[in-house]
């Protein structure tokens, strides 16, 4: 809808989507890496969106914030190379929750795949997989 176009968004809709999908995670970020160094390993997943990889209209916001997101983890991976700690996210397309399944809406990505993708990246196997921004959607 015209409400929803960049011109028309509103600045608190910017606040309130950097606030949520970009400021949160490096705040999680920030507080778990000491941590994570303090091992041997370990793993930081970030849940993004196919919005930050296919960067549709009507959504600038949004779409910006999950791409920023992106950033983020892409830049994190960089600075803890050789650490042994990896960063990633998925960014899936429409989730099958109960009210988009309620909406009878089609192609939606079930929530058990989206599991799936994160445990195996929290996994021993994706142990050299870093900074990758997985697509969850086609």
């Amino acid at each position: 809808s015209t409400e929803e176009q960049i011109h028309w968004q509103q600045f608190e809709v910017w606040q309130q989507m950097l606030s949520l999908n970009l400021l949160s995670a490096a705040t999680a970020f920030r507080a778990a890496i000491p941590h994570l160094r303090a091992g041997t390993s370990g793993r930081i997943v970030a849940i993004a969106s196919e919005a930050a990889v296919t960067k549709p209209g009507g959504v600038a916001a949004y779409a910006v914030s999950k791409s920023a997101l992106c950033t983020l983890v892409e830049i994190t991976a960089k600075e803890l190379q050789g650490s042994g700690i990896t960063a990633n996210a998925v960014a899936p397309g429409s989730l099958a929750t109960p009210a988009m399944t309620k909406e009878g809406m089609s192609g939606l990505i079930p929530l058990e795949r989206v599991a799936e993708t994160i445990s195996f990246l929290l996994g021993d196997s994706a142990a050299n997989i870093t900074g990758a921004i997985v697509p969850l959607y086609g």
